[in-house]
């Protein structure tokens, strides 16, 4: 995580809002960009999308709307 967060800091200049040995978050544009450790274990490649909303109905439909 150390290394990961060095580089997200020192290379692409980015804000770190959040550290620890297991889990990180940077501000990307205002948007928070989450790093998970893996242990060294492989993982299968994916990611996780995440929305905070005040109101999941309407951003459920609007999100719908715009795919």
């Amino acid at each position: 995580m150390k290394r990961a967060i060095a580089f997200y800091r020192n290379v692409l200049n980015l804000a770190v809002t959040e550290e620890s040995a297991d889990w990180s978050a940077m501000n990307v544009a205002g948007l928070r960009v989450g790093l998970d450790s893996t242990d060294g274990k492989p993982t299968p490649k994916r990611a996780i999308l995440t929305f905070k909303t005040t109101d999941i109905r309407a951003t459920s439909s609007d999100s719908e709307t715009k795919a």
